[in-house]
């Protein structure tokens, strides 16, 4: 039935549910990274078959300029876009049937790179450098305790380094 948002009152001093929730989006999408404020709530929906798309935007007005184009292909998710602040580089992490990972996208040649960390690693959560030098991502590392642990990685010269051993992965 896809997945979802529910808002569920609670009492103040406890905390405990009071009333039954109420479901706030419905569908077959995939509803996440909700966000609240004066009264209204904003999420991203997905569908579990989407891909990437691009428009110029007027910065004067923030009006769209030209025709939207289409930047990826194919089944699966994108999420966790980062761009560098001079808008050359991308950076998303993918999933799709068989492959899951980290892509870096030249959005003027629109070539497109693989990132893959040594050792592998089950990673996400990219964030490209406002400079587009450097990516942090995070990873997983399942073990008796399972750890998640960030990397910086130089894209220049493919060098990694591991900020701390558990901070969360994100």
């Amino acid at each position: 039935r896809g997945v979802t948002l529910w808002r569920q009152r609670l009492t103040p001093v406890t905390l405990e549910p009071a009333g039954e929730p109420e479901c706030l989006s419905r569908g077959t999408e995939l509803d996440s990274f909700p966000t609240a404020g004066a009264g209204r709530v904003a999420f991203v929906r997905t569908h579990p078959d989407h891909n990437l798309w691009a428009s110029g935007l007027d910065t004067a007005t923030g009006t769209v300029r030209g025709s939207l184009r289409r930047l990826t292909r194919g089944p699966g998710v994108v999420t966790q876009l980062s761009v560098s602040h001079d808008g050359r580089t991308l950076s998303r992490f993918f999933a799709r049937p068989g492959a899951a990972g980290i892509m870096l996208r030249d959005l003027g040649s629109g070539s497109e790179t693989a990132f893959t960390p040594e050792p592998p690693l089950e990673y996400g959560y990219p964030a490209i450098s406002p400079s587009g030098w450097q990516l942090v991502y995070g990873a997983r590392l399942v073990g008796p305790r399972v750890m998640r642990p960030i990397f910086v990685a130089s894209l220049a010269d493919g060098t990694t380094r591991k900020l701390g051993d558990d901070l969360g992965g994100r």
